[in-house]
């Protein structure tokens, strides 16, 4: 593998020997904390290697676009490789991304007698290019953007990446730039940030989870005018009967008839791919009720008028009589 590499070297050396100008669709390269090359384990530097195969390979052909995205994916695993990043930075060059050359070229400039003793070649050449890179794009400030959660995704206006990861660390020309932060299952955050002369820094916060809600069906029996709902916060709110396409967020829930006990309640569960239809069951407190045996009916009291009527008339009839 390692005369690959050397191989591949040779051969980057001459395809940047005499290559024109590619316009191809280029991305800033979001790089992780420093990885040292030596401190891979075997299994992860073999795969390092085999991309360091594929995207000389890619730039032998001088498939630039192809090259690209092997390269940055073999840097985010070894951040210290001296090839790797040299091949970037030429590509990003090439490819008029100013920014993310400087980037890089500036990154293996600190190394100086350092690099200049592990590849005196690739020394003389990243000395000459980052003088040109700086006379052309010398107005570029530093941008970092650090999430304070993993996995999250970044898209900013003005500059060729499209989904770069967190934490970001680039170069990038003062101005305003709208950023936006994704991550899956949770809501976007989105900031407009002003990258002064001096550079940015931009801390973004945890994002906001996406609440998942079902639409649910609660019927209730007849004649029932409302029912009390509590979630699984333990909130409780009080909705008209029948509910059809009731919002509910994913949990346990307790329903039960408003003018009902609470012990009446029924529990069910909201799930995405279960149940959406409850149905709150007849209690002994609902509206129906039980007429009381001492009380007077309303037939009983009318015939209690009738008769006390018709007494009447026949007492003032006898008193004529007489």
């Amino acid at each position: 593998m390692k005369d690959m590499r050397k191989g591949n070297a040779k051969v980057l050396a001459s395809v940047f020997g005499g290559l024109m100008l590619a316009m191809i669709p280029s991305a800033s390269f979001a790089e992780s904390p420093e990885i040292d090359c030596n401190s891979l384990p075997e299994s992860e530097m073999e795969k390092f290697y085999e991309l360091s195969g594929e995207f000389g390979a890619a730039l032998e052909e001088k498939d630039f676009e192809k090259a690209l995205p092997i390269a940055q994916k073999a840097m985010s695993m070894c951040t210290t490789d001296t090839y790797t990043e040299y091949s970037l930075a030429r590509i990003y060059q090439l490819s008029g991304d100013c920014a993310s050359a400087y980037y890089h070229f500036e990154r293996l400039s600190n190394r100086g007698t350092a690099l200049k003793k592990e590849n005196p070649d690739i020394y003389k050449e990243v000395n000459k290019h980052f003088k040109t890179i700086k006379s052309n794009c010398g107005d570029v400030v530093s941008l970092e953007i650090e999430c304070a959660q993993s996995g999250v995704k970044l898209s900013m206006n003005g500059l060729p990446n499209s989904n770069a990861s967190c934490p970001f660390y680039g170069k990038v020309s003062p101005g305003s730039y709208s950023l936006t932060a994704t991550k899956e299952g949770f809501q976007p955050y989105k900031e407009l940030i002003m990258v002064s002369e001096s550079g940015q820094s931009v801390k973004i916060g945890a994002l906001k989870p996406i609440k998942k809600t079902v639409q649910v069906s609660i019927q209730c029996p007849h004649g029932s005018v409302s029912f009390d709902l509590i979630d699984p916060k333990g909130e409780k709110n009080t909705y008209k009967c029948p509910q059809d396409n009731l919002e509910l967020e994913l949990g346990t829930y307790q329903a039960y008839l408003s003018n009902s006990d609470k012990s009446n309640a029924i529990t069910f569960e909201v799930t995405k791919e279960g149940e959406t239809q409850f149905k709150i069951p007849t209690t002994s407190s609902s509206c129906s009720a039980t007429p009381n045996s001492n009380q007077t009916t309303p037939f009983a009291a009318l015939f209690m008028l009738i008769a006390g009527l018709g007494f009447g008339v026949m007492r003032r009839r006898t008193n004529r009589a007489e």
